[in-house]
């Protein structure tokens, strides 16, 4: 290499704003490209969402300088990227962008840092335009087993900082809520008629306040649970009339704000949970999902880490914070939170259901089928599970396997919200029905572009004119 080479800057623009960072990586590129220049940046980021929407910024200003962006992804069959790289047909017109150097497999996962370490020169004497993206893992990973790659980059400009968290749009619904639970309104109706006869028989004999409150709780719940949020309300504000301090009580009554979609009123409820008992844990896992509701993806996520800190033995906080995780992008954070939460409870299926989430995400279709099927088992009434997984089998080729769970759920689909009918018809490749379905979500509230984006059901019908014009 040369010695003008070695002497670029180093250094990191961490602190930087996101689109003054955006800019540095085009400058850089285009400067390269401008004085037939190799390359070699790395950008440790945490968020895939990030690292998708900067490749995309990328993408559109590189095509004003006649570069296209290369996506590449490392596996075990492609790890010596230098080699691959160097031999790539279009390697003068374009910039790669490369991640998971940690799948390239061999002793320890290095044979994709051993061969940048070996064949490091191959980058420079080709000429090559590279962008390494590493998560955190992958950042110790590459000093540790590739040092003189390490030393031999250009320049690192960071993406993972909490702060750029921010930018992504949270989705009304995350991935736990397309679980359609059945409803039995009888069974409902008799057990809120024996609690309001309790109440009934409480107040004739004059019984103290924390009996009658435990029985306005009782009703709360079952009127939440039946879809009747006023009135759940209602008995939850009169019980904490009685007992003003009690945290469960404002715990239940936030929930409830949020099934709502009140997430203000939740956000309120859950600070007076916590008011009056700050470690009560129920109330973290709560409040994060208010500042969910509200947009506040930093705020969320250090509520829902809080929650599991204060309660590491509780499933349900692992669930929702492995659920926010992936929506943010944090798919390291979302393995590790279902890793913990199958732990604690491996028959939960909603542990099974967002790991199995993560792989389809990331492509893994095998590792996906695998984890959707041990959902179902253990909650055959998943009907997104099941839609999920026709998917994964349609990406691996295996049609009669997908179609056969497509075909043994369309009559639950038929009596579906409109979110899950678009994405039984997208993984089927029923165009116009899923965009007809799409436009009905969309418009009842059923969802946001955000949550469009990036469910990989509809991956299959993504580049399609008329998915595409739903939001043109």
């Amino acid at each position: 290499m040369s010695r003008s080479n070695r002497s670029l800057p180093q250094k990191s623009d961490k602190t930087d704003p996101f689109e003054e960072r955006v800019d540095n990586l085009f400058e850089e590129l285009a400067f390269a490209v401008g004085n037939d220049r190799p390359s070699i940046l790395l950008s440790p980021y945490a968020s895939e969402y990030i690292r998708a929407e900067v490749e995309l910024t990328l993408e559109k200003r590189l095509r004003g300088i006649g570069q296209q962006i290369i996506r590449v992804t490392v596996d075990e069959e492609r790890f010596d990227i230098p080699l691959f790289l160097s031999n790539h047909p279009e390697r003068q017109k374009a910039v790669f962008s490369l991640s998971g150097l940690s799948r390239g497999g061999g002793r320890q996962g290095a044979n994709a840092y051993r061969a940048l370490n070996i064949r490091r020169e191959l980058l420079v004497d080709n000429c090559l335009r590279t962008l390494f993206w590493v998560n955190p893992a992958e950042s110790v990973e590459l000093s540790h087993h590739a040092p003189d790659f390490w030393a031999f980059r250009h320049r690192v400009i960071e993406f993972d900082a909490l702060a750029d968290l921010e930018r992504l749009p949270l989705p009304i619904k995350g991935n736990l809520a397309c679980k359609q639970v059945p409803v039995d309104p009888f069974g409902f109706d008799l057990e809120i008629s024996r609690f309001k006869r309790s109440f009934a028989a409480l107040t004739a004999e004059e019984a103290d306040q924390e009996e009658r409150f435990m029985i306005l709780s009782e009703l709360a719940d079952l009127y939440r649970e039946k879809g009747e949020y006023n009135r759940s309300i209602r008995h939850s504000l009169k019980g904490l009339r009685l007992l003003p301090g009690n945290a469960s009580g404002w715990t239940n009554l936030g929930w409830t704000y949020v099934l709502q979609g009140r997430a203000e009123s939740a956000r309120l409820a859950f600070k007076k949970a916590l008011k009056n008992s700050s470690s009560y844990s129920p109330a973290w896992t709560g409040l994060g999902e208010a500042y969910r509701g509200l947009g506040r993806a930093i705020a969320a996520l250090e509520a829902s880490r809080k929650a599991t800190v204060l309660n590491p033995t509780a499933s349900e906080p692992w669930l929702r914070l492995a659920d926010l995780s992936i929506d943010l992008g944090l798919w390291d954070e979302a393995r590790s939170a279902c890793v913990s939460g199958i732990r604690i409870a491996p028959s939960h299926p909603g542990f099974w259901f967002l790991l199995a989430r993560l792989f389809h995400l990331e492509q893994q279709f095998a590792d996906a089928i695998i984890n959707y099927k041990k959902s179902i088992d253990l909650d055959p009434n998943n009907i997104c599970a099941r839609i999920s997984l026709a998917a994964c089998h349609y990406r691996l080729g295996e049609a009669s396997l997908a179609e056969e769970q497509l075909h043994l759920i369309q009559p639950q689909v038929e009596k579906s919200p409109a979110y899950l009918q678009a994405a039984y018809e997208a993984v089927y490749g029923n165009i116009p029905a899923a965009v007809k379905w799409l436009a009905a979500a969309l418009e009842q509230g059923q969802l946001d572009l955000s949550r469009l984006f990036r469910d990989p059901n509809f991956d299959l019908i993504r580049e399609d004119v008329r998915f595409k014009n739903l939001w043109s």
